[in-house]
């Protein structure tokens, strides 16, 4: 009689964790960025998250000094329902970084930005960072200018992305640039950007990346030049 055992899978090794909470109004996008950019899909259809899921994915990352890390970074994907707002807020401690997502087509989830971040001066740890994320500019049926988000994200000092996820555009970018904030926050070899957001800067494609203390910064399509590879 031979005895067959199953194969088991090893865990995957990993050097740190990160724990990032996405949000918004509903229909902004959240879900579709998150399958963009764990599965590298995206569904035409709409079906509105109920509650909290969440995607986990295992990110390679330079530190300051130039060392791959591997991170699993566990993105939470949030209800934008006004019914599922409690839930939502109960996850807020869990997160190092928060992604605030707007539909650049729809001007009233622009408009909510500053709800959002009241709640979440209220129920998020106060080392946790904000990104500020415009999504949907593959659409030629913009109501949310970039002038306008930037302007935004410069008086609040966030951190600004414009993406799509039905295109990818600046979806990886995204996640890079929240996974290394949080490890540096981690590291503490940089000065993450906190709340409140003192003397935000704009980061241009002639800039150089230098991370001001106690500032979070803009950042522009010159990502990857600022930041490497």
């Amino acid at each position: 009689m031979t005895n067959s055992t199953k194969s088991v899978p090893k865990k995957r090794s990993f050097d740190e964790t990160g724990n990032a909470i996405v949000i918004g109004d509903s229909s902004v996008g959240k879900t579709s960025i998150l399958l963009k950019f764990s599965e590298n899909y995206h569904s035409l259809s709409h079906i509105p998250t109920m509650g909290i899921d969440f995607k986990t994915k295992y990110m390679t990352v330079k530190d300051k000094i130039g060392k791959d890390t591997m991170v699993r970074l566990t993105t939470w994907d949030t209800a934008g329902q006004e019914r599922f707002r409690t839930i939502t807020q109960s996850f807020y401690n869990k997160a190092e970084a928060i992604l605030l997502v707007y539909d650049c087509t729809e001007r009233s989830t622009f408009e909510t930005i500053e709800n959002w971040l009241k709640s979440i001066e209220v129920h998020a740890p106060k080392e946790s960072f904000v990104i500020l994320v415009a999504n949907k500019i593959d659409s030629d049926k913009r109501e949310v200018t970039s002038e306008e988000g930037e302007e935004f994200a410069r008086e609040n000092g966030l951190p600004y992305f414009e993406t799509s996820a039905k295109t990818g555009e600046q979806i990886d970018e995204l996640f890079e640039f929240c996974t290394k904030q949080i490890l540096w926050n981690k590291s503490g070899q940089t000065s993450s950007p906190k709340r409140p957001y003192p003397r935000p800067i704009t980061i241009t494609s002639d800039s150089e990346f230098q991370p001001p203390s106690r500032s979070s910064c803009f950042v522009s399509r010159a990502f990857k030049k600022l930041f490497g590879n």
